[in-house]
């Protein structure tokens, strides 16, 4: 077996369930591009914010569940320091089949690349993320 799934998994044009957990180790080991924006409990908190103007329906006081959650994501989330992709999913990530190991994956879609905690896009590998592989 080599370092991202089988050779037969390749032939068959597979992404196995290993393979977006390497590409995203992979992608963490670099050093973030300058100027990249930051995703942290701030910008979090920010993003909620912006999602809930949108949302339909009735509204609680928008202003304090934010003052409650501002606290809470500065606890959980570790803080940023690695290349994240807030995009990413199967559909960005493609085989190329001239290629062996992780080189045979290519990965597309960096327009929205960030400066996060690895944590945060590690969670999309979890079951119920929209994040589909082979076997599922």
């Amino acid at each position: 077996m080599d370092e991202a799934g089988t050779d037969a998994d390749l032939r068959r044009g597979i992404l196995t369930a290993r393979d977006p957990a390497e590409v995203l180790a992979h992608l963490h080991a670099y050093t973030p591009a300058a100027g990249l924006p930051t995703l942290d409990a701030t910008e979090g908190v920010r993003l909620v914010a912006e999602v809930s103007r949108w949302l339909p329906g009735s509204r609680t006081d928008i202003e304090t569940v934010l003052a409650e959650l501002d606290p809470v994501l500065r606890r959980l989330l570790p803080p940023p320091g690695a290349m994240a992709l807030r995009d990413y999913h199967a559909e960005n990530l493609v085989l190329c089949d001239s290629e062996t190991g992780l080189r045979r994956i290519g990965l597309l879609d960096f327009q929205d690349a960030v400066v996060a905690s690895p944590v945060q896009q590690s969670l999309l590998l979890q079951p119920g993320s929209h994040l589909r592989l082979d076997g599922e």
